[in-house]
């Protein structure tokens, strides 16, 4: 594609052409001539501006900002990447040129990206991968899971890192590439390792990218100073290293999130029940992982300060406005630092470990671990509290953490201790709330909301969890049995758990719950659901839309029950023997469509096309 000519392609399938007969094809018609190109030259320029204010450093980063816009004027990016960036920031932008239609239009950024990469990685053989490619796929997994779609986003995260792999990105870069390359390339690298490993927070999700195949070394916010940088060696040798608390702080949020792989495996995905030694032997895997967190908050310092004043000290700009650039890393890492204090410490959590253990805990550990529990749930909700209430940008993954340590909360509010349980029901009620203050930014956030105000567990149990004892035993009370699917970053921000919105199967598309008029069909389902019984979610009142995503999810209106109890069942009423679908109509691949449209089942998605 000529890099002059901004126009990225479009793929017709046979949704588009389905939806575009609908009463509603002019106004699809429109939406999709306006969004699915790179807008006019001043918008772009604003857009990628918003990017570089808003989503820079949120956590992730690829570029430095004056070698971008230098790039830019000499026509260096492709259309898919500027497509995907703006997809990304369009949500923040308050350009007239929107309409108040900011949600529609990311998705419409988002799939003519995914179209254009799509095209380049898996139609044409000869084509060659480059690091823009990589930017871009990681960048759409983000739009995706923060859009609900977390299993298209977790099939972009794993092109991302097999992309970046084939580029050798996770290996030191050639000496004979300039400082500028080098850098975009480690830059590039830790932010796909730091998607794969926010993204694995779940009971089921392995990470991708294993610490061991990481040689290059961690970034700095000096491209010179690379190559003094250390690597993920550092978080080992953390006690015989001095220099970590001078280090940038995305090098210090990349720690933590090789910490978090540890945590994850260790107490989501309980392989700390294999461990030879109990937790309170200073020999197992959780005393050692306890350790190295311990010692990086020694020799980073990021609890040194509450994050008020550490902002106003060292990261407001000239004007005396916070440059949430450069403090978006050193918030994200006390962030994690915190939230895998949690996990670690999680009741729930620490109990189920106990029932491979044979031998009686020590009382006075049970207790320790408990007071840290609530301690670090406390910091936790405090910090991205102070975020919000600072004006900062917020995070699409800081609902999780908030998630986390809401569920902690919630069982400490039936405390037998009248202070600790008043204490635990504020700090609940701030996460509810900033859950819902963020649910005009991002689509996931109402229905991690919906999740945490719907967990009531048996008071008598929880109080059990929450109070310290002997016993290694995990009581099987039903009610406690949807804590692991709220501490599943993907299971919470699946719109699947909601059942079907729509009263029409046949043709899922004219009518929604009663939205925000700024909010996208799947998102605004959600919005209007915190009203409404779980249960009974497919009673809600139905009124026409005027706009129609012609490419929207239809996992929605086959699944039709929500239980916040049950694990997510996929399409379970659909005849899956692949000996009856032989006689599928050739004129389509189903599985180009699962990923040009956002489906998840491209036999479901021959089914209802045909």
């Amino acid at each position: 594609m000529n890099n002059n000519d901004h126009r990225a392609k479009r793929k017709t399938s046979p949704g588009v052409s389905s939806a575009a007969s609908s009463p509603d094809s002019e106004s699809s018609h429109s939406f999709r001539s306006k969004y699915s190109q790179l807008p006019p030259e001043p918008v772009l320029r604003s857009l990628l501006d918003t990017y570089f204010r808003s989503c820079q450093n949120q956590p992730y980063v690829y570029f430095r900002e004056a070698t971008f816009y230098r790039k830019l004027e000499q026509k260096e990016y492709p259309d898919y990447l500027l497509l995907a960036m703006i997809a990304l920031s369009a949500r923040f932008s308050d350009e007239s040129f929107f309409d108040s239609q900011q949600l529609e239009a990311v998705n419409f950024y988002g799939r003519s990206a995914w179209n254009e990469i799509f095209d380049k990685a898996f139609a044409d053989d000869n084509h060659l991968l480059d690091i823009h490619m990589v930017q871009a796929t990681n960048l759409l997994a983000v739009v995706d899971f923060t859009a609900g779609r977390h299993r298209l986003g977790w099939v972009k995260i794993g092109l991302a890192v097999r992309f970046g792999q084939s580029l050798q990105l996770n290996a030191e870069p050639r000496p004979d590439l300039s400082l500028e390359e080098q850098d975009e390339r480690r830059l590039t690298f830790w932010s796909v390792y730091l998607l794969d490993r926010l993204a694995s927070c779940g009971v089921y999700r392995p990470s991708t990218i294993a610490d061991s195949d990481c040689s290059t070394l961690l970034p700095s916010d000096n491209p010179e100073a690379n190559q003094a940088m250390p690597g993920l060696r550092l978080l080992e040798e953390m006690h015989t290293i001095h220099e970590a608390g001078s280090m940038d702080p995305f090098a210090h949020t990349i720690l933590m999130a090789s910490a978090l792989g540890r945590v994850e495996r260790q107490a989501l995905q309980q392989q700390g029940s294999t461990d030879r030694y109990p937790p309170w032997d200073s020999r197992s895997d959780f005393a050692a992982i306890y350790s190295l967190l311990l010692s990086f908050e020694g020799y980073s310092r990021v609890t040194d300060a509450s994050v008020s004043d550490a902002i106003h000290a060292q990261y407001l700009d000239s004007y005396g406005m916070i440059d949430q650039q450069k403090a978006g890393h050193f918030i994200f890492a006390m962030m994690l630092y915190h939230m895998n204090q949690c996990i670690l410490h999680h009741p729930y959590l620490f109990r189920k470990r106990l029932q491979s253990i044979e031998a009686p805990p020590p009382l006075s550990f049970v207790s320790e671990i408990l007071r840290r529990s609530f301690w670090y749930a406390e910091q936790l909700i405090s910090t991205v509290r102070s975020i919000q209430e600072l004006g900062m940008t917020i995070s699409s993954f800081y609902g999780y953490p908030m998630v986390v340590g809401g569920v902690i909360c919630k069982l400490f509010s039936y405390h037998d201790d009248s202070t600790t349980s008043n204490m635990a029901k504020q700090l609940y009620h701030h996460t509810t709330e900033f859950l819902d203050s963020g649910r005009s930014l991002w689509g996931h956030y109402p229905k991690m909301s919906i999740a945490l105000d719907q967990f009531h567990p048996d008071p008598l149990a929880a109080r059990e969890l929450v109070t310290a004892s002997r016993s290694t035993e995990l009581c099987n009370d039903p009610s406690l049995q949807p804590i692991e699917n709220l501490l599943d970053y993907g299971w919470l921000s699946d719109p699947a758990r909601f059942g079907s919105l729509s009263t029409n199967i046949a043709n899922p598309g004219h009518h929604h719950v009663c939205s925000d008029a700024s909010a996208s069909s799947d998102e605004s389902s959600i919005l209007n659901a915190k009203d409404i019984e779980g249960p009974s979610l497919s009673e809600a009142r139905i009124i026409p839309t005027t706009y129609q995503d012609p490419l929207g999810d239809r996992d929605c209106d086959l699944l039709k029950e929500f239980n916040l109890n049950n694990d997510i069942r996929r399409y379970e009423d659909l005849d899956m023997n692949l000996e009856n679908h032989l006689e599928l109509p050739p004129i389509q691949d189903p599985w180009d469509n699962f990923f040009v449209d956002d489906n998840q089942d491209p036999l479901a998605y021959s089914m209802l096309t045909r």
